[in-house]
């Protein structure tokens, strides 16, 4: 099982007829004091998968890590993957992960990294940056 799509923003929904709408896709987030919180952000998932996977369940995890590799928070579930109609058929399902009250405890480079069954099958890089008044860093104040 793939991970063909890994998108971080601020709202998603699937329609009834399996479209992926995505709003507000981003990879920067800026801040102006630390640490900051992010009230809501949503992770869009499209998944790829071969029909000897159809009729299971996955674990799915997302991590976050800042740069030097170390956990920031994690939410984790269960992926059921659909029935498959044929042989040799790819199955693709999507999914949204809402990632609620999210701590970013400094600026810098954070990953979201997306396992199945505790495998790592995508990374999405965020850069966190400070925001603060130049004017004030200028001054001194």
């Amino acid at each position: 099982m793939d991970v063909s799509l890994a998108l971080l923003c601020d709202s998603a929904n699937i329609t009834s007829d399996g479209k992926l709408n995505i709003l507000g896709q981003f990879d920067t987030i800026s801040a102006a004091t630390f640490p900051t919180v992010l009230p809501l952000m949503h992770l869009a998932l499209r998944f790829s998968a071969v029909p000897a996977d159809a009729a299971k369940e996955r674990s799915l995890a997302v991590r976050l890590v800042n740069a030097d590799d170390h956990p920031i928070g994690q939410v984790s579930g269960l992926l059921s993957i659909p029935e498959c109609s044929g042989i040799g058929e790819l199955l693709a399902l999507q999914t949204i992960v809402p990632l609620p009250n999210v701590t970013l405890p400094e600026p810098g480079r954070y990953a979201l990294e997306v396992l199945i069954d505790g495998d790592r099958k995508r990374s999405i890089g965020l850069d966190v940056t400070y925001s603060g008044d130049l004017k004030e860093e200028a001054d001194g104040s």
